[in-house]
């Protein structure tokens, strides 16, 4: 009887175990993309983050691709996290968007359809009720802006628009467009939350919270970008008084808007909003205050240590003294994950650490290898077509190679992210982002993505890195030349590296 016995639990057991197995095989959402009823995957590109779980980085680790299955995507995770972000990249023209969703909410039983027909997608299969929640959301920015004007009933109401270099009259008013760009990040939170509300009877409670929060916390990382835009206008005949009053003014405006957005936000799913730890990490990388300092003063446990790795993963070429801070970070950070994430990027950015041996293409399409530019003192800006900053920057690095083309020992490598290599070659031979004597690289189409990219973590350009003639890190956040000054300074700097 005792064997019998024995024999019977043995089975039970392997039972358990096998149905336990295929449940962990099973358990990761799964995506099939259609256009008018046809499979598609030559054309789109599927990404996921973690972003639920005691033990992950939420938020901090660059977006994975899903693996393709066949006619499906999966996500290929190996934690048993509740829920994921989505996010699709197409190039198809019957799609009709190069982003058709960003940050989707995906849980991981999740078996999807998404079918686009005459560009307009229909969900369908297990889970897709949140995917329609939060398309119909997106899709109703347009009609959300419309309602929002015709809503308005003050007079000379000025928009909240952004211009750059303007003049002194219009640049005073960036305090009331501030408050206004509140007022309309405000209304499209109580708008989307209407929307939400028509699907809260087919949603488990816990995702609705979660997408509630997740529109709250977009609306606030909207306002504190449009702070950090009126914050660096120019106008022409800038007077130095004038900038320090609107500055302030700024300030306080935003001060008082970002506590209403904080109501709506819930404390304890603040460290499982991908928007939130963003708007924390952007916030506290200014050079106005000790972002470490504040984020520890003001959170505690997960969203503390989220908050930081965030931080140095995405921002720490923005720090000033980042070393320092990386170490202090390092003494408070509990979260396993996080803690690894911060010891990376130290890792990869102390100075005398051997730099990755990167691999990428000239004009002429020759690799280039960093191990070919031994014996020389690399300096590399990376840059993006169209991105401002990095023409800006263009023509002091035009003063800084002029000066030193004589050093035969120095190389001024411009490496460009355009993933179309005809946009590239357009913008070398234009020398609006680069200038002759640069030796002009290409991340063969890999954009960010590439692993040089993803190495140095750059999240914003244009970007500077100095490697000395060993292949080790002088500085991957050198003070960027802005003027005659500071051009000074960064040939000096070079001059005076061994």
């Amino acid at each position: 009887m005792k064997i019998y016995f024995t024999i019977i639990l043995f089975c039970l057991a392997k039972f358990v175990i096998a149905t336990q197995t295929k449940l962990k095989v099973d358990n990761h959402p799964r995506i099939t993309i259609k256009i008018d009823g046809t499979v598609i995957t030559d054309s789109i590109q599927l990404f996921y983050n973690i972003n639920y779980a005691s033990s992950s980085a939420a938020g901090i680790a660059p977006k994975k691709p899903l693996k393709s299955l066949g006619d499906q995507y999966i996500v290929n995770a190996t934690s048993n996290d509740k829920f994921y972000y989505i996010s699709m990249l197409s190039s198809s023209t019957r799609i009709g968007q190069a982003f058709p969703f960003s940050d989707f909410i995906a849980e991981p039983n999740d078996d999807v359809t998404i079918n686009y027909i005459k560009g307009i997608p229909v969900f369908s299969g297990n889970g897709s009720i949140k995917y329609a929640a939060l398309d119909e959301i997106k899709r109703s920015e347009k009609e959300m802006l419309k309602s929002f004007r015709d809503s308005l009933k003050t007079t000379g109401y000025i928009a909240p628009t952004y211009k750059g270099i303007q003049d002194s009259t219009y640049y005073s008013t960036a305090p009331e467009r501030l408050r206004n760009l509140g007022t309309y990040d405000l209304f499209k939170i109580n708008y989307s939350l209407k929307i939400l509300k028509k699907y809260h009877d087919r949603l488990s409670p816990f995702i609705f919270l979660i997408i509630k929060n997740e529109m709250a916390a977009r609306g606030l990382s909207d306002f504190r970008r449009g702070f950090g835009l009126y914050s660096t206008e120019t106008y022409e005949d800038e007077n130095p008084k004038l900038k320090e009053l609107i500055i302030g003014k700024l300030k306080v405006q935003f001060l008082s808007t970002v506590s209403v957005f904080e109501s709506l936000i819930i404390e304890e799913l603040k460290a499982y909003s991908s928007a939130y730890l963003n708007y924390v990490a952007i916030r506290s990388s200014g050079s106005e205050f000790d972002g470490v300092e504040w984020i520890k003063s003001s959170f505690t446990g997960l969203m503390r240590d989220r908050a930081v790795a965030l931080l140095f993963v995405k921002y720490y070429s923005k720090i000033n003294g980042v070393e320092n801070k990386i170490s202090n970070a390092l003494q408070f950070v509990k979260n396993e994950d996080c803690y690894d994430a911060i010891l990376e990027v130290f890792s990869n950015i102390k100075k005398g650490t051997p730099v990755y041996n990167f691999t990428l293409k000239n004009i002429d399409g020759k690799e280039i290898r960093l191990d070919d530019l031994r014996g020389k003192l690399v300096v590399m800006d990376f840059w993006f077509t169209g991105c401002a900053g990095c023409k800006t920057l263009a023509p002091h690095m035009k003063t800084i190679i002029d000066s030193l083309k004589t050093d035969s020992s120095i190389v001024f490598a411009s490496v460009s992210i355009d993933k179309d290599i005809e946009v590239w070659k357009s913008s070398v031979k234009g020398l609006e982002y680069t200038s002759e004597g640069n030796l002009d690289l290409y991340t063969n189409g890999n954009g960010s993505d590439d692993p040089l990219i993803q190495y140095f973590k750059i999240s914003y350009y244009p970007r500077i890195v100095i490697i000395d003639k060993k292949g080790n890190l002088v500085s991957a956040n050198p003070a960027r030349p802005v003027d005659k000054a500071t051009e000074n300074d960064f040939i000096l700097l070079l001059k005076n590296i061994k």
